[in-house]
């Protein structure tokens, strides 16, 4: 029986998807910021939104040790499996900040958006693009 290995992802391209996953969540923080500039009435119900806000909060700070567990395991894997896995770790950090997008257009304020942004740039300097680095 033999094993799969999956195919080599070139380090130039898991920069461009790197740089496409923060592109994609920085565009749609954008929108939500315009789109709250353009709300009339505040939001209808605001305690259930203030728990929103604190559960993208800890959404985030999971994500961020997801990210650190991503790391650890990348470090104990073999060097042409490791592209793999930092597209999980990138892709962890992306949903961190398109949680505080949408709770940002719900009304929920920026820093949501803010701190999924934080958790990308920390997901940046915690898995890097070359799979050869550590």
């Amino acid at each position: 029986m033999s094993v799969l290995t999956p195919p080599a992802i070139p380090t130039p391209a898991l920069r461009i998807i790197r740089i496409a996953l923060a592109a994609g969540a920085l565009l749609f923080g954008c929108l939500g910021l315009w789109l709250a500039g353009q709300r009339s009435e505040p939001p209808s119900d605001p305690a259930n939104l203030a728990k929103i806000v604190y559960i993208s909060y800890g959404f985030s700070a999971l994500c961020a040790a997801g990210v650190f567990g991503v790391r650890t395991v990348r470090s104990r894997m073999a060097p042409a499996a490791r592209p793999q896995i930092s597209l999980i770790g990138w892709a962890l950090a992306e949903a961190s900040a398109m949680f505080g997008g949408v709770v940002q257009v719900l009304g929920g304020g920026i820093l949501p958006w803010v701190a999924g942004m934080l958790v990308i740039a920390f997901s940046w300097m915690q898995i890097p693009a070359d799979p050869e680095a550590e």
